[in-house]
């Protein structure tokens, strides 16, 4: 999971991770501040910032946060 999200975070250029409610990516430091579930979060602090749930009344979709060009 860390691999992963130093891997889209490069191939993107975006430093924002947007993850789901209630998921569950592992327990290292970059997963828990991807993990949907604050329970399991709450007591580990400060994990990666800038991750957060979309909303689901949200009206910007994925396609319209751009074109993914790598290299960044």
């Amino acid at each position: 999971m860390e691999t992963a999200l130093k891997f889209a975070r490069r191939a993107t250029g975006r430093p924002r991770v947007l993850h789901c409610a209630h998921s569950f990516h592992g327990l290292t430091t970059g997963a828990l501040s991807v993990n949907g579930e604050r329970s399991f979060r709450d007591g580990f602090g400060p994990l990666l910032p800038d991750t957060a749930v979309p909303s689901a009344t949200s009206t910007r979709s994925a396609a319209s946060c751009g074109p993914v060009t790598w290299p960044p």
